[in-house]
């Protein structure tokens, strides 16, 4: 049974914690959209500034077009989650995160869908730990948009934050 993201999130969490030599973790979505190279950006500046969290952003430059309707999208998301987080960030829900150890083990997702990106930003925000966003280059191909969330489906991702 796909009970969707956020569980699969969840568990990929709570199976990195098990092992005692995980320092960092690090998520992503499955669409192809992010970059290695990005991720390893993330990691090494967690471990120079000793951040707890590094946050991907697809709009710290200007690399990534995802068009004017998901971008208007996307940007009220932000609205939204900044409006209910203690965090200001510029993208919030892009899935590629670095996470060190003692953060990872303040999260406890219960949105399975698309609303646990929304979830995880208030989670981190809550433990108060040092953050930081970082620029991505987000890859738009025919097949990450294929895989990818579509724009209607921000309405489900509003609902389930709304109703759960």
């Amino acid at each position: 049974m796909n009970l969707g993201q956020g569980a699969a999130l969840q568990t990929g969490i709570a199976y990195a914690l098990e092992h005692t030599g995980c320092e960092y973790i690090v998520t992503f979505d499955a669409d192809g959209q992010h970059r290695v190279e990005d991720a390893l950006g993330m990691v090494r500046l967690a471990r120079e500034e000793d951040l707890a969290i590094i946050f991907g952003s697809r709009f710290l430059d200007d690399r990534t077009n995802p068009g004017w309707i998901k971008k208007v999208i996307l940007k009220t998301a932000v609205w939204v989650t900044n409006l209910t987080t203690s965090l200001k960030l510029t993208d919030a829900h892009n899935g590629l995160r670095v996470i060190r150890r003692d953060a990872a083990e303040r999260i406890d997702l219960k949105q399975d869908r698309m609303a646990h990106a929304t979830e995880i930003v208030l989670e981190l925000g809550r433990s108060g730990l040092p953050w930081r966003e970082y620029p991505v280059e987000l890859l738009y191909t025919d097949y990450s948009k294929a895989k990818g969330q579509s724009v209607l489906n921000a309405v489900n991702i509003l609902v389930d934050l709304v109703v759960r």
